[in-house]
Order: C-alpha cells, then sequence, then structure tokens
C-alpha cells in the first residue's frame, strides 16, 4: 500500500467533490494510520461549518486478480509502449496479449526485451496475431492497427478482457468496507471506489452485484467512482456518483484543474 499515493488520491477527490457540492471540505485526520489492525476509516474530513465526512476509499480490481496480472503485464509489455522502434508513422498500433497469459518464476523485464525483438524483426506489422514462442511461454499478440494520416504514429499496449464476473471483488469490498463507514461517527459517510485499470466497469460491477445478490441492509450516505488509470502519466481523473443517484454528479480532474459536468440523472 503507497499511503502517500493514497492520501493523494483522497485529496484529488475532495477537490472535485468541493467543486461540485459547493462545500469546502479538507481532510483533518487519517484515522487508520493509528494501526495496522485499525477498523477506523482512511480520513475524516470537516468544512468550515464544522460538519464531518468520513471517508473509505479503496481500489477495485476490474477482474478477480486483474492487480497481480497488470503488475506482470506492466513489467514486460510497459516497456514497450511507445518504443520509437515499433512506432509506424501515419498509424497508432496497438498489441494485445490475453489476461494471464504471462507466466511466473521468469524474468519479465528479459521477456519484455525478447517480445520488442520479436515484433521488430516484423516491422512494419500488420493486423493479425502473431505467436511468440520461448520454452515456458507461448504468447499470442493481436495487432490492431488505427491510420492517423499526417500524424507520427503510436505503439500502444493493452489487454484482452476476459469476461469474468467480478461479483467476489465487489463483494469482499463491501464486507470489509461498508462496516468502518458505519461505525465512523459523522454527518455524511463516503465510500471512495478507486478503479485504477482500463478494463471493466465497476460500476457496472456494483449495479450487477445488486441486481444478483441484492442491496446490502446499510449503505452509506453516497458512493463515489474515482477512475485513475491515467492520474500518474497524465494527471487526469474522472468522478463520478454512484449512489445515491447513479452519475447525478460528475467531474474531471486534470493538472490540479477541476471541470463540472451539468447534473444529468439516469436510472
Amino acid at each position: 500500500m503507497n499511503r502517500e499515493r493514497d492520501k493523494n488520491v483522497i485529496q484529488v477527490f475532495l477537490d472535485c467533490y468541493n467543486a461540485l457540492g459547493g462545500t469546502d471540505y479538507s481532510v483533518n485526520s487519517y484515522p487508520d494510520e493509528k494501526s495496522r489492525n485499525s477498523k477506523e476509516v482512511d480520513a475524516l474530513c470537516i468544512d468550515s461549518s464544522i460538519r464531518i465526512l468520513a471517508l473509505e476509499h479503496t481500489r477495485i480490481e476490474a477482474f478477480p486478480g486483474e492487480m497481480n496480472d497488470g503488475f506482470r503485464f506492466l513489467e514486460v509489455m510497459g516497456q514497450l509502449e511507445r518504443d520509437p522502434t515499433l512506432t509506424e508513422a501515419g498509424f497508432q498500433t496497438c498489441a494485445c496479449i490475453p489476461v494471464d497469459s504471462i507466466p511466473t518464476r521468469i524474468k519479465w523485464e528479459t521477456l519484455g526485451k525478447d517480445i520488442g525483438a520479436f515484433l521488430r524483426g516484423r516491422f512494419p506489422l500488420r493486423e493479425g496475431t502473431y505467436i511468440f514462442s520461448q520454452t515456458k511461454v507461448s504468447l499470442p499478440i493481436s495487432i490492431t492497427k488505427l491510420p492517423v494520416p499526417g500524424l507520427p504514429g503510436s505503439f500502444l499496449v493493452e489487454r484482452t478482457w476476459p469476461g469474468k464476473s467480478n461479483d467476489p471483488t465487489i463483494e469482499k469490498c463491501l464486507a470489509d468496507k461498508l462496516p468502518k463507514l458505519e461505525g465512523a461517527v459523522a454527518d455524511v459517510k463516503v465510500l471512495l471506489l478507486e478503479q485504477p485499470g482500463i478494463a471493466g466497469s465497476v460500476s457496472q460491477d456494483l449495479i450487477n452485484y445488486g441486481q444478483e445478490r441484492g442491496r446490502p441492509s446499510w449503505l452509506p450516505n453516497e458512493i463515489w467512482l474515482m477512475r485513475t488509470a491515467a492520474l500518474e502519466n497524465e494527471q487526469y481523473v474522472h468522478v463520478s456518483e454512484l449512489h445515491p443517484v447513479v452519475n447525478y454528479r460528475m467531474a474531471a480532474w486534470k493538472d490540479g484543474e477541476v471541470t463540472t459536468r451539468p447534473l444529468q440523472a439516469s436510472a
């Protein structure tokens, strides 16, 4: 857990929350830092009217095992993204591999370099599937190309969405986080779900979970989704309300500036 990053995420969320609601909440304390086994919420915030907001933040995987797979994926394929030797002028080229296709107990950095050499040996790449094979690895790499006339082009990497149910992840999140919020003494209680990956849809996962397993016996005043896939590289996030009304309030944060969208309620 990177506490400094989590604190930054909470602050960015508060920037958006305050802009949307005309409030001025700021973090007063981080109660869960008192003990590693603490059942306290992540942050207690206070505004100029001395109203208290209890905030519990958690990252949600796009599918079970996404974070572990994502780490391997970035170690292997991340080094290839925007590699100038794989970039073809006039095209946005994308290399896609299946989730869970990178094995453990191998040197991921070396594997990435070998895949790069494999692709460079077939440059310029054509659309289709290339099979990269080594002693312990057989990896299908699907290439797609989007024309971008007049531009220098780019090389991107992504994973194939596995279509797995995310019910176990949502269930664990609610079981772990809701009791902490329910026990907090505050005027407003907020559950902040962070989606760090591009694949998947946490908002739809939460809806599906409620439809299939029923609404939890207790919910906080508000539940929000924060998409942070571009936070580190592009200083951009998107924030949207999930409860009590889906997408009633939305905002974008870019380089410290907040842009709010008109209120749009949807069922």
